[in-house]
């Protein structure tokens, strides 16, 4: 098991009773440094790509590693690829994964394929989408096709709705708050497992649920991404899902159980209650190859990060915000070490450095695995603004963070919500239903799986 901030048992009802402490206490202290996981999650860790599949299918994969976002390799500015959901105009090729000005893309964007963003065919002027209501709006220009139009910047919501379910399903929002709510008291590492995943989900050609689908046929499931190495707790989904068919058959989507359930891991972890809107349908395509392209390393730089955000319509303020995520849930050392050896980073203060040092004490990949692993920040169970005291206190366990912390577009913002945590909870809220609302597929587009796993 990780060390969480408040103790260190491996007892799983100490776990959640601590939990239940710090939610409502939020005054807990950090402990220290992580300890050695559960022997069981071995195979998990060590196996090939399938085996790490068949791992987070059953909640046993590793933690919820942070650095999840940003652009892939060569690309930059928001837009388009020749696949689903990818982005900028930079790197450029228009093969599976590829970006920028290859065929089916084009200069700032663009592809000729169901989904695609820009001029190529299907789309127009930079922005909609070429499935029918699947359009953009308030951000990424004129729809195609049936999608509607709006204001550069972002896509919107559009079809989706708050209580999108109040006469088809009413009690859909209360079945994944009690499944939830279930699966938390026995692991209360879930919360950071289920808000990361809806972050991998829908950065990769949109919120969709396509990470939820098995390799199959064409498709080659997006868990075989090494991005996406330590996604695990798929089986709260499938649990969710499973009593939304015992109470209303093929009405609510995987896609829309994604985002609810993330909802409720904010909420539950101590975050803002967030009001958001439903109505998405699934995806019926999945590429690990997508996933690498599109999910960035955790040493993306501040120019990446915002180019990603901003594409989706957040202000500079909302992007600081959404990546405040990081807030809860822990990191690896594979994805530091280079912050450390052979000669540390100069912004790295010497107390933090040695701590850092004792948790991942080599560079050696042959020494070091994912089983190493380091919290977050000093509460990384409970959903508050000490991500951003952390990094202004130099204590920024990424590279990312501690370049937000020292950027001149985003410091200030830091700062903010170092000082005020109702000032984050809002602005995170407001970022958090725009992600929620990238590249969606609404009316005919796209099926409701009733298995999440696989298409109907």
């Amino acid at each position: 098991m990780e060390t969480f901030p408040c103790q260190q048992s491996t007892c799983p009802f100490c776990l959640w009773i601590v939990l239940i402490i710090c939610i409502f206490s939020a005054k807990c202290s950090y402990n220290g440094m992580a300890m050695a996981r559960d022997d069981s999650t071995d195979d998990c860790q060590t196996g090939d790509e399938h085996d790490r599949e068949r791992c987070n299918r059953d909640g046993h994969g590793d933690g919820d590693e942070r650095g999840g976002f940003g652009n892939g390799p060569g690309s930059n500015d928001g837009g388009g690829s020749g696949i689903p959901g990818g982005f900028g105009n930079g790197g450029g090729s228009g093969i599976p994964g590829g970006f920028g000005s290859g065929p089916g893309s084009n200069n700032g964007g663009g592809s000729g394929i169901p989904g695609g963003f820009g001029n190529g065919p299907g789309s127009n002027n930079g922005g909609g989408s070429g499935i029918p209501g699947g359009g953009s709006g308030n951000g990424f220009g004129n729809g195609g096709n049936g999608g509607g139009g709006g204001n550069q910047g972002g896509l919107d919501a559009g079809g989706l709705s708050v209580g999108y379910y109040s006469q088809s399903c009413p009690g859909a929002e209360s079945i994944v708050q009690s499944a939830f709510t279930g699966n938390i008291l026995s692991d209360p590492t879930a919360p950071a497992a289920l808000l990361r995943l809806l972050f991998h989900d829908c950065q990769v050609g949109g919120c969709d649920a396509s990470i939820l689908l098995d390799t199959g046929g064409s498709d080659t499931s997006e868990l075989e991404s090494q991005k996406n190495f330590g996604i695990r707790r798929l089986d709260v989904i499938d649990q969710i899902k499973a009593s939304l068919e015992g109470s209303c058959p093929g009405i609510v989507s995987c896609a829309d159980i994604i985002v609810l359930a993330a909802r409720e891991a904010i909420s539950i972890s101590g975050g803002p209650r967030i009001s958001v809107e439903t109505g998405r349908r699934d995806g019926v395509f999945a590429s690990d190859l997508a996933a690498d392209a599109s999910l960035p390393p955790a040493s993306v730089s501040v120019d990446d990060f915002l180019n990603i955000f901003q594409s989706k319509g957040m202000t500079v303020q909302e992007s600081v915000a959404i990546l405040g995520a990081h807030t809860i849930g822990i990191g690896h050392c594979i994805n530091i070490i280079d912050r450390l050896y052979p000669n540390p980073e100069a912004d790295l203060g010497v107390l933090f450095l040695g701590q850092l040092r004792f948790q991942c004490p080599t560079a050696n990949p042959q020494l070091i695995n994912n089983n190493t692993v380091i919290n977050n920040d000093l509460t990384n169970l409970i959903f508050d603004n000490q991500y951003f005291r952390d990094v202004m206190a130099g204590r920024g366990l990424f590279f990312i963070d501690s370049q937000l912390g020292l950027d001149q577009r985003t410091s200030g913002t830091v700062a903010a919500f170092a000082a005020n945590q109702q000032l984050f909870f809002n602005t995170f809220s407001s970022a958090f239903m725009k992600l929620a609302a990238t590249n969606v597929l609404t009316g005919n587009a796209g099926q409701i799986r009733t298995n999440c796993h696989f298409t109907v």
